[in-house]
């Protein structure tokens, strides 16, 4: 937990991240453990979405996709970018 929001982070190999383009097996886990931002990777491939107030992203790759997220918690407010190189 970080300014009161729960932040779960995984590499997201164990949740078929690479399979399911919903990443419900991730949006699920994460639910469970009532996450308001998940942070994961595996892919290599930037990416943002939500599942009702949780944030999913993935940074990506310096090296492959260049590119890296920035998370930001103001108060109640959680404001996630994927910057690119």
């Amino acid at each position: 937990t970080v300014g009161g929001k729960r932040i779960f982070i995984t590499h997201g190999h164990q949740y078929r991240v690479k399979y399911e383009h919903d990443f419900r097996t991730l949006a699920y886990r994460a639910a469970a453990l009532n996450a308001d931002l998940v942070v994961f990777g595996h892919t290599h491939t930037p990416h943002t979405s939500y599942v009702g107030s949780m944030t999913i992203i993935n940074p990506g790759s310096i090296s492959y996709s260049h590119t890296y997220a920035v998370a930001e918690i103001d108060g109640n407010n959680l404001k996630t970018e994927i910057i690119k190189l």
